[in-house]
């Protein structure tokens, strides 16, 4: 395909050749990860702005939201993972939409604070990052916290 046909098609879609940030091809979920530790940390109740913690990215649209999802350790899927509600019968405890920090409006490079749950217990946190195309992306290591 010639150059005048590649820049004829991505017109047709609303993009500029060379085109960045939220008006770039973006075909790509986020990154998101846990910066709180993993091995059984102590966190308190219903406190605000004490849970989990992370980072999220998104080099195209950018990081439009994270949630934190919380499940008892003793919900295993039908494999013996900890799904915490992927699909194979593991029930979300509770799901906690985090705070997002960003560096800059762009929002390609953020942090993020999740409360904990309510209920004093052990739990299973994954997280979920969502670009602001709705591509959506989850950690693929949980982290498990004790909150008292």
């Amino acid at each position: 395909m010639n150059a005048a046909r590649i820049a004829t098609a991505l017109a047709a879609v609303g993009l500029a050749a060379g085109a960045t940030g939220a008006h770039a091809a973006d075909y790509y979920p986020p990154t998101v990860d846990f910066t709180t530790p993993s091995t059984w940390p102590v966190v308190g109740g219903p406190v605000p702005g004490v849970g989990v913690e992370g980072t999220a990215t998104d080099d195209a649209s950018g990081v439009a939201r994270v949630t934190v999802d919380y499940c008892s350790p003793g919900a295993v899927d039908s494999y013996g993972g900890y799904s915490c509600g992927s699909g194979y019968g593991v029930r979300v405890s509770q799901t906690v939409e985090a705070t997002v920090t960003c560096s800059d409006a762009t929002r390609r490079s953020c942090t993020w604070v999740a409360n904990a749950p309510l209920q004093p217990e052990r739990y299973i946190a994954f997280a979920n990052a969502w670009d602001a195309l709705g591509h959506k992306a989850r950690t693929e290591d949980p982290i498990w916290i004790v909150v008292v």
